[in-house]
Parts: C-alpha cells; sequence; structure tokens
C-alpha cells in the first residue's frame, strides 16, 4: 500500500497513493507509528472510508449551501425556514470551520453556546437538525468518516405543567 523511509531529520515518512491516486505522505516519530498509520489507511481504503486530508479541510459553509442546493423537493416556505436556521445559528458559528475539526465536543460546546446568546431551546434543536443533515452530506461526500452529531444528546425542553379552564362553581 504504501512505504515509510527515515528523513534526515530522524522522523519517519509513510507514503502512499491515496484513492485517487495522489500521493500523499505523512511524519512520525517513529518507524512503528508510521507503519501503524500505512495499515490503517490500508484498511480505510479497502472499507471505502478513507477521507482525504484536502476533503477533511474543506469548510462547513459550502457543503450546507450544497446541501441547501440539494432540496429542490421542499416546500418553499420549509426551504426558507431551513435556510434561515444554517445562515442565522449554524454558519456564523461552525461556517469557516474544517469539516474534518467537528467533533462531538465542538458540537457539544456548539449546542451549549446558543443559549447563552439568547436561543431558544427550540431553536437550538432546529440548528442541530440542521447540522447534523448537512453533516451527513459531508459523510456521503467523504468529507468525514462519521457524523459527529450522531450520538449527543439535547437536553429535553422543559416541562410545563398544563393549566385547564374550569367552570366555576
Amino acid at each position: 500500500m504504501g512505504s515509510v523511509r527515515q528523513k534526515a531529520s530522524g522522523s519517519w515518512e509513510a507514503r502512499y497513493r491515496d484513492p485517487e491516486g495522489h500521493q500523499r505522505g505523512k511524519a512520525f516519530p517513529t518507524k512503528k507509528a508510521a507503519n501503524e498509520f500505512l495499515a490503517r489507511v490500508a484498511v480505510d481504503v479497502q472499507r471505502g472510508e478513507y477521507v482525504s486530508p484536502d476533503n477533511a479541510r474543506r469548510p462547513l459553509g459550502p457543503i450546507a449551501e450544497e446541501w441547501i442546493g440539494s432540496l429542490y423537493h421542499l416546500k418553499p416556505k420549509t426551504l426558507m425556514n431551513y435556510e434561515n436556521t444554517l445562515r442565522y445559528h449554524v454558519l456564523p458559528r461552525l461556517g469557516e470551520t474544517p469539516v474534518g475539526a467537528i467533533d462531538q465536543r465542538r458540537v457539544r460546546r456548539f449546542i451549549t453556546d446558543m443559549p447563552g446568546d439568547g436561543v431558544s431551546p427550540a431553536q437550538v434543536r432546529k440548528a442541530v437538525g440542521r447540522l447534523k443533515q448537512t453533516l451527513d452530506l459531508a459523510v456521503e461526500l467523504r468529507t468525514l468518516r462519521t457524523n459527529p452529531c450522531v450520538g449527543v444528546q439535547l437536553t429535553p425542553p422543559p416541562h410545563e405543567e398544563m393549566h385547564l379552564l374550569t367552570a366555576d362553581p
């Protein structure tokens, strides 16, 4: 799949060709670490889970635009709601972030920061839903291996007791 060589600096470089035929290389402090990396890359390629480092550096914003562009089947009002949720809640916080840098910790921080900015719990849920759908496309495009929104728990909305009208006796 690839090769390992020692560089003049003493570090070890793992070199391989990705599924698209591009030559890639990564440096490691030990030969063992370089060989383990090559083995992981080979398994990822074989399973169809390989994510190119170039793809992982793509910002979330263009992927969100591509996702919105794929929703031609929605009613105009629904599409407008999705666009607004992305524009006002998701993209200002994560739009410039490389998609490969979005992990569960960043998603949790995204969720916990919004109420502090005055965002209602319902809008937080909608924003997380749109983020999840955008990251689903990122997985499809092989810019992410898995969707970091999967498994992140949202706090349930506060339960409000219903007040019923009663007839005066």
